[in-house]
């Protein structure tokens, strides 16, 4: 509850988002082999994938929706995880489970603070989710129709080189970044 009332303090820098992402489902992985669950990750654009972010903050996100994707299919399946970029300049990460879906009602409820349809959950991955892409400029879009399975969409601003060193480090003279710690 602390962690979602208080302002966190973050350590931002440009992030390769497909890495990130690989990183997180080879921690997954071990997880999901126990609950006879295939990890499809699917990237396009590998080559403009940066964001500005906190990797700490964002693995934790994405370790918390694949981990709901991998709980809601208790007969095993699979999970698929793609990576887009939009029209709009940002980067979407998708992540579809093949689970129970949701109702209407229940799509509407999961950001909330302690809302939670698991016997052991608090209710609080999903809120503290939303508000660190949130932190990040980004947004999570949902879809889930009943007994079909439900797909999280993660969008975030894609970030160029020259948009970078304008914005960060205006005296930039090499491809260095610097870690910028923001309140």
């Amino acid at each position: 509850f602390l962690v979602l009332s208080k302002p966190a303090e973050r350590s931002f820098q440009c992030i390769s988002l497909s890495t990130l992402i690989s990183q997180v489902v080879d921690i997954m992985y071990p997880q999901a082999i126990l609950q006879n669950i295939e990890l499809d990750f699917i990237s396009w654009d590998q080559e403009s994938d940066g964001i500005f972010g906190d990797a700490y903050e964002l693995k934790k996100v994405f370790m918390n929706v694949l981990k709901n994707a991998i709980e809601v299919m208790p007969q095993g399946g699979k999970v698929k995880i793609t990576q887009t970029t939009t029209d709009d300049n940002q980067i979407r990460v998708s992540i579809e489970d093949q689970g129970v879906g949701m109702t209407s009602d229940e799509m509407h409820k999961i950001f909330s603070p302690f809302y939670t349809s698991k016997d052991n959950g608090t209710g609080l991955g999903l809120a503290h989710a939303i508000q660190i892409i949130e932190d990040h400029g980004g947004s999570i879009e949902v879809e889930s129709e009943l007994y079909q399975g439900s797909t999280f969409h993660i969008l975030l601003p894609l970030y160029h080189l020259d948009d970078m060193k304008d914005k960060i480090m205006p005296n930039y003279s090499k491809p260095d970044w610097e870690v910028i710690t923001t309140n």
